[in-house]
């Protein structure tokens, strides 16, 4: 089994981070209500889980993570067809990789990058 490591991120709503992460295309692995409330999103190999913050303010929220995929220019032009986020360019990074990034509900920001290498 590879090591793996799973970016846990703050969400305002339960209901509404579902909602944005499915019409991505992501699946919902589990969830859990009050006391509890969690939420594990699933698309292919990535995996994300939020715990509930309804604090986190989507304008001062500092938490995030990077998705490396193997075909960036594809995954761009689907998610470009959901009128739900407002994507940032594609664009090459001087720190050598070329990726895009949105902001979903809670503000967490979520930077998508072509893989480079094996994994």
């Amino acid at each position: 089994m590879r090591e793996i490591a799973v970016p846990t991120l703050p969400m305002r709503d339960l209901h509404k981070t579902r909602a944005f992460y499915e019409a991505l295309g992501f699946i919902c692995a589990a969830e859990g209500e009050p006391p509890d409330t969690y939420l594990v999103m699933i698309r292919g190999t990535i995996q994300m889980q939020f715990f509930e913050h309804p604090g986190v303010h989507p304008h001062t929220n500092y938490a995030g993570c990077i998705i490396y995929v193997p075909d960036l220019k594809a995954l761009y032009e689907e998610f470009a067809k959901v009128a739900a986020v407002a994507l940032l360019p594609v664009e090459p990074k001087p720190w050598g990789t070329t990726e895009f990034a949105f902001h979903d509900p809670a503000g967490n920001l979520i930077r998508v990058a072509q893989l480079s290498f094996e994994l």
